[in-house]
C-alpha cells in the first residue's frame, strides 16, 4: 500500500470537517476566526480579558473549564470584587461577536460552573496538530510522516502569537514547544525509516 505523496483517507476526513465547521479558528500565531466569510482578529473581540477568555477555553478545547478557575487565570489569583460578573460580561461579548443570533446554541457554551467550546462545530488548528501527531504516534512510517509534515506546518508559528502577557499563557508556549519537538524527533526517526 503507498501512502507517501497521498493523503490519507483520514487527512481527507480532518479536511472535510474543517470546511463544514461553524468556526475556523486560529492560535498557532496571531489569533483569527473565521465565521463563514468574515474573519475576526484579537481586536475585534472587545479587548484583552474578553480574548483571553477565549485563548482559555480554546487550550482546554472540548473540557469545561470552572468560572472560578478562569478568574484566578484572568486575574492571576487576585480578583477584584466583581470578578464573576465581569467574566460573565466578557463571556457575553464573546457570544455576541462569534455566534450572532446563535445565543447559547452557538460554539461557545454554558455548562454547570463553567464554560466550554463546542468542539463538533469548531475547528481549531491546536487540535488539528495534536490530532495528527497522536496519529502519527501509532501509525506506519509510510502513513506518518505526512501527518507529521502537515502538524508540524500547522505548528511553524508560536503559540497565542497575540498574547504577551499572563504567566498561564508562558506555561502553555512552554508546553507546546516540548509537543512540536517531540513531534520534530518522531519525523526525523519516521523519515530514516
Amino acid at each position: 500500500m503507498e501512502f507517501v505523496g497521498k493523503k490519507t483517507d483520514l487527512a481527507q476526513a480532518t479536511e472535510a470537517s474543517r470546511q463544514s465547521s461553524a468556526l475556523q479558528i486560529k492560535v498557532l500565531g496571531p489569533l483569527a476566526i473565521c465565521i463563514g466569510g468574515t474573519t475576526l482578529n484579537a481586536n475585534d473581540l472587545g479587548g484583552p480579558k474578553p480574548r483571553q477568555v477565549l485563548e482559555i477555553l480554546l487550550l482546554n478545547f472540548g473540557s469545561a473549564v470552572s468560572k472560578t478557575r478562569m478568574i484566578d487565570l484572568l486575574w492571576n489569583g487576585n480578583p477584584p470584587a466583581g470578578a464573576l460578573p465581569t467574566l460573565e460580561s466578557y463571556v457575553s461579548v464573546l457570544r455576541r461577536r462569534l455566534q450572532p443570533g446563535a445565543g447559547r446554541a452557538g460554539p461557545l457554551r454554558t455548562v454547570t460552573g463553567g464554560y466550554v467550546i463546542e468542539p463538533s462545530i469548531v475547528d481549531l488548528d491546536l487540535n488539528r496538530f495534536h490530532t495528527l501527531t497522536r496519529l502519527a504516534g501509532v501509525a506506519a512510517p509510510p502513513a506518518a510522516l505526512p501527518l507529521l509534515t502537515e502538524a508540524l506546518e500547522l505548528a511553524s508559528a508560536q503559540l497565542l502569537g497575540d498574547e504577551l502577557l499572563p504567566a498561564w499563557a508562558e506555561e502553555e508556549r512552554a508546553l507546546h514547544a516540548e509537543r512540536v519537538g517531540h513531534a520534530r524527533v518522531l519525523a526525523a526517526e519516521t523519515a530514516l525509516l
